[in-house]
């Protein structure tokens, strides 16, 4: 994440106002040499509100900015780098204004929509997006002197990608992998070439509950006693000792094994059949 706005050496703009619509609320960040700043994400009618620009300010214009959060204001005196990013200071002049922007342009920064991972790495960076896929990793709380955050590996069918959830977000999301999730409001970032997630302060965490029944032939199985899992239709599936004993007594592979189950994200829930293949011809 960018410390601030002396965080990045681009090519700057000097302008001497433009509308901003502030989509959150302006969180409180320190850099690496103790200096406090704001940090907020708006649109602004340089780009016609069709992106979100990353906007920095000093200290002293954070309640100000809180006050007028989903609201139009007109900056006077900012500037605005290459990459979008826009900071203000004590001395731009900061007024409120008529709003421009409709809802459905609102929405489709703060609830955007689902996304499948292979889709999202296509995206551009700071794009807002939605995910919704199993856990398959998580850490625990990673600090430093500027920041805490944790990181959650979230997979779907095409893909998987890392989630960082930063400062108060970390408390959004228990360390359980296999957990279905849906999580909403993140913003693409790309470094190096790698694509992640970030949480923003409007992202949320929705635990999906849905149990499904999943029938096949088991591929494969791990019998290592912190990682008991199954392969069905390509998916792995996590499974306690317990219920891994119901489909292999001597917990060693047998072929051809066809079970019924049930499933909540990537954990098993329940058996509810298990056969052997040649007794269905």
């Amino acid at each position: 994440m960018a410390e601030g706005p002396t965080a990045k050496r681009l090519k700057t703009t000097y302008a001497a106002q433009q509308k901003i619509f502030l989509l959150e609320q302006t969180e409180l960040r320190t850099t690496s040499s103790g200096t406090k700043f704001g940090a907020t994400t708006a649109l602004a009618s340089s780009t016609k509100f069709e992106r979100v620009h990353d906007l920095f300010t000093n200290e002293g214009n954070i309640p100000k900015l809180n006050n007028l959060v989903k609201k139009s204001i007109m900056v006077k005196g900012f500037t605005q780098k290459e990459d979008g990013t826009i900071s203000i200071s004590e001395n731009s002049k900061i007024m409120e204004t008529t709003t421009d922007i409709t809802i459905e342009q609102i929405n489709k920064f703060l609830q955007p929509e689902i996304t499948e991972i292979a889709v999202i790495k296509t995206k551009q960076k700071n794009e807002r997006v939605s995910v919704q896929g199993s856990i398959v990793k998580t850490t625990g709380v990673l600090e430093s002197p500027t920041s805490r955050r944790k990181i959650i590996t979230v997979t779907d069918k095409s893909g998987e990608i890392d989630v960082k959830l930063w400062g108060e977000k970390i408390n959004l999301l228990r360390a359980d992998t296999g957990l279905s999730i849906t999580m909403k409001g993140l913003k693409v970032d790309v470094y190096n070439g790698r694509y992640s997630l970030n949480s923003t302060p409007t992202t949320t965490v929705e635990i999906n509950q849905q149990v499904q029944e999943v029938n096949g032939k088991i591929e494969a199985a791990s019998f290592d006693y912190d990682d008991m899992s199954i392969m069905i239709n390509g998916d792995i599936y996590t499974i306690t000792a317990t219920k891994m004993g119901l489909i292999y007594p001597s917990i060693q592979f047998v072929p051809n094994k066809i079970v019924k189950i049930t499933v909540q994200g990537l954990n098993v829930t329940d058996i509810l059949d298990v056969s052997d293949e040649q007794e269905n011809h």
